[in-house]
């Protein structure tokens, strides 16, 4: 598209001007430079870094320094094309001498040490691992904070995402039976937000209390068990030992960590009392424990 802008003169004529199309970079030769960058004096400001690296065993001591100006990397086994037909990664193996000593020593040693093997770029921009050609893509990282998405681009339905400084997103969601879920990274599964609440420490009185749409919270009890119920939902509450939604704080956190061994192996042996259901919390989830 040709952009233009217009302006009026005294005789009313109006003069058009094309503007100079943008120029793209070359974002390939971009990416290949700066892994060029990266072979020539990003290893060897790392190696700087590092260096040296002093070990103690007992009485004695060890010694490792790099000389990373002479860092060596030798030539490819496979050449591109190859490694592309057999199923190779495209790759050298790096050496860099280093001088060695120790207490046990009396003269040092000058040693050839293999950092290990380094995937190399291509002119292309991309690298060959196993025979499969690979890029690498940038990762956009949110800044902390609470993120409210009218439609989901996984889940498809309304989300309030929060991201803190540390640990894992909390997600919050509802459903068509305006229902309020919660999932995280241990609780792949989606767990009530009421009884994760509960287990917060917070009450169902409090929570009514505090917000202001409170009747939407009745879709979110869990419905109570059914005589000789054979469903995970009916496990887990046998687990909890529990027959309908949680009414303490106790009784949340049993039922979560019921839910957490219901859908994942962690902790499926013990048996779901209020000691290992709180231990377990406080070891994976930072909850604090309270008093049964």
């Amino acid at each position: 598209m040709v952009h233009t802008f217009e302006s009026t003169m005294s005789n009313n004529k109006i003069i058009k001007k094309k503007l100079p199309k943008p120029i793209i970079p070359d974002l390939v030769s971009l990416q290949y430079g700066s892994f060029q960058k990266f072979l020539i004096q990003g290893i060897q400001i790392g190696l700087n870094e590092n260096t040296p690296v002093n070990c103690s065993y007992g009485i004695h001591s060890l010694k490792i320094k790099f000389l990373p100006e002479k860092l060596q990397f030798r030539t490819p086994d496979n050449k591109e094309q190859n490694s592309l037909f057999s199923g190779k990664t495209y790759g050298c193996s790096v050496y860099i001498p280093a001088v060695i000593s120790s207490t046990q020593w009396k003269k040092s040693k000058v040693e050839w040490l293999l950092l290990g093997f380094l995937p190399l770029m291509t002119p292309s921009g991309h690298f060959i691992i196993n025979g499969i050609p690979r890029i690498v893509l940038y990762q956009m990282v949110r800044n902390p904070g609470i993120y409210i998405l009218p439609n989901d681009s996984r889940t498809r339905v309304p989300t309030i995402r929060i991201v803190p400084e540390q640990g894992s997103w909390l997600n919050i969601t509802i459903d068509k039976k305006n229902r309020l879920w919660i999932t995280t990274r241990l609780l792949r599964r989606k767990i009530s937000l009421i009884i994760f609440l509960q287990a917060l420490g917070i009450s169902i009185s409090e929570l009514c209390a505090r917000i202001e749409h409170s009747q939407m919270l009745q879709f979110s009890f869990i419905r109570d068990q059914k005589t000789q119920e054979k469903t995970r939902h009916g496990r887990i509450l046998e687990r909890a030992k529990l027959n309908s939604h949680p009414q303490t704080r106790i009784e949340a956190i049993r039922y979560i960590y019921a839910h957490i061994q219901e859908y994942t192996t962690l902790g499926r042996d013990q048996v779901v009392t209020s000691e290992t259901a709180q231990e377990f919390l406080i070891q994976f989830c930072g909850i604090q424990k309270t008093v049964t």
